[in-house]
């Protein structure tokens, strides 16, 4: 269910051992899961708010969780914490990052996917529609919220707020990849994307702006983020 080659792209940047501890939380289906047992990774665990969706509960341990309360885990329990297309349903992102770094290790592993909102095309859909997209349902769209259980996504989450939440929780941002860049873009995502790099050079040291002004941010479709604790 995840967004195309969001999950191929967050298993690249995993670096742990094979026998590091790994929780995919949520985990939906299994599928992240999955692609680890494959791949040789032997501790794993799936936590999710709905243990009945998940297909390899023979396989791997299963915990139910919700996501907007603290985790039923032990403070560095994991070697590493997989965290796709999540934040953006959640009523709390502080509480979220709170807990992933709370459960991490040290030296551990954080790999965080979020919907781009800071892309040229998010930042003209917004000024044009007042909504970004892959968060139509905020825009107008209440009922399919309310329809979806209020998982829909709900939370768009910026790259500099995500910094944020990263820094006061003690975690540190060691790469950012996009799942797919748009398609070629047009005058108005170049335009914008001058106007980007003009004025964020006036608010930004040079490691937020590199990163505003990369072509990952500038025409990334969801983007996966890899901190270390």
């Amino acid at each position: 269910m995840a967004a195309d080659n969001t999950h191929e792209t967050a298993f690249k940047m995993l670096t742990v051992n094979k026998k590091a501890r790994i929780i995919d939380l949520p985990c939906g289906n299994g599928a992240m899961a999955q692609r680890l047992i494959d791949s040789g990774f032997t501790n794993i665990v799936c936590g999710d708010i709905n243990t009945d969706d998940i297909l390899i509960k023979d396989k791997v341990k299963c915990v139910e969780v919700n996501l907007n309360h603290t985790t039923p885990f032990a403070a560095g329990e994991f070697d590493a914490v997989i965290c796709i297309e999540c934040i953006e349903h959640l009523e709390n992102p502080f509480n979220l990052m709170r807990e992933l770094s709370r459960i991490t290790a040290k030296g551990g592993e954080v790999i965080v996917s979020t919907p781009n909102i800071l892309s040229t095309s998010s930042r003209s859909k917004f000024l044009s529609g007042g909504y970004f997209p892959h968060f139509a349902e905020l825009a107008c769209r209440w009922d399919e919220v309310v329809q979806s259980g209020y998982q829909a996504h709900v939370m768009p989450v910026s790259l500099t707020m995500l910094l944020y939440l990263a820094h006061i929780n003690g975690l540190k941002l060691v790469d950012v990849q996009t799942n797919k860049f748009s398609r070629r873009p047009r005058l108005k995502d170049r335009l914008i994307a001058k106007i980007v790099k003009s004025v964020s050079r006036r608010f930004y040291d040079k490691q937020i702006y590199a990163l505003l002004t990369s072509d990952t941010v500038l025409y990334g479709d969801i983007l996966i983020y890899k901190f270390t604790k």
